[in-house]
C-alpha cells in the first residue's frame, strides 16, 4: 500500500500543477513560477494548494525516513503559506521560500543517504542554475524541471523499494556490527577467557616444579 502511494505521489504532483498552469489565463509555464499559480485571487489557487498538500501528505505518510518526511512536510508549508506578491521581505514570502529550500534540501539529503550521488548532483546543479536564472524567461521552466526531477526520483528509487531501503540497511548494519543479541562479541570474550585460564594453569605448573626442585635439594 505504501509503495503504491509513493508511486502515485509524483504523477499526482505533475498532473495537478500542469492542469492548474493550463487553466490559468496568461500564465507562462516557461517564465512564471508555480508559486504564481497559488497567489490569492488566482483561479486555480485551490487546485495548486490541494495538489501540494496532497503530495506532501502522501510522502509523509508513506515513508518512514525522516529526510523524506521533512521534504513532504516542508512542501505542505509552501502550499498553505503562499506568496502574496513580489515583495521578498514580507513574512509570508520568507516562510514560503524558506520552506521550499528546506523541501529541496531534504530531498537532496535523502538522495545522498541512499548514495544516489548522480541524482543529487543533477538536483543541486539544476537548483543553482534556477537561482541564477531569476528574472529570465526560463525561470519557471527550470523550477518545473526541479519538480519533475523530484517526482521521477521518488517513484523510481523510493517507490521501487517501498520506503524500506534505508531502514533495512540500518537493520543489517546493526545485526552485523553488534551480533544477534550481542553474540557477536562472544568469540572475543571466549578468547580472552581462554588466555586467562591458560596463564593461571601455567603459573600453578611453575610453582609445582619449583617445590619439587626444592624437595630434591633438601634430600641431597
Amino acid at each position: 500500500m505504501r509503495r503504491r502511494l509513493l508511486l502515485a505521489a509524483g504523477p499526482l504532483l505533475i498532473v495537478g500543477l500542469s492542469v492548474a498552469a493550463a487553466a490559468t489565463p496568461g500564465h507562462d509555464a516557461t517564465a512564471d513560477t508555480i508559486s504564481a499559480l497559488a497567489v490569492p485571487g488566482q483561479p486555480m489557487r485551490l487546485l495548486v494548494v490541494t495538489t501540494l498538500v496532497a503530495y506532501g501528505a502522501v510522502v509523509v505518510a508513506a515513508t518512514g525516513e525522516g529526510l523524506l518526511r521533512l521534504h513532504g512536510a516542508a512542501t505542505i508549508v509552501t502550499a498553505i503559506v503562499p506568496k502574496v506578491g513580489p515583495l521578498t521581505d514580507s513574512l509570508a514570502n520568507i516562510v514560503h521560500v524558506g520552506a521550499a529550500v528546506v523541501a529541496g534540501a531534504g530531498l537532496v539529503a535523502a538522495m545522498l543517504v541512499r548514495r544516489q550521488h548522480a541524482w543529487a548532483a543533477v538536483a543541486v546543479s539544476t537548483a543553482v542554475v534556477f537561482r541564477a536564472a531569476w528574472g529570465t524567461p526560463y525561470y519557471g521552466g527550470l523550477e518545473r524541471v526541479l519538480v519533475l526531477l523530484a517526482a521521477v526520483w521518488l517513484g523510481l528509487e523510493v517507490g521501487d523499494h517501498g520506503g524500506e531501503h534505508l531502514r533495512n540497511r540500518c537493520r543489517i548494519r546493526g545485526v552485523v556490527g553488534g551480533g544477534v543479541g550481542g553474540l557477536g562479541e562472544l568469540p572475543q570474550h571466549a578468547e580472552v577467557g581462554a588466555v586467562a585460564v591458560g596463564d593461571r594453569e601455567q603459573a600453578h605448573r611453575t610453582r609445582r616444579l619449583a617445590l619439587v626442585g626444592r624437595r630434591q635439594l633438601v634430600q641431597h
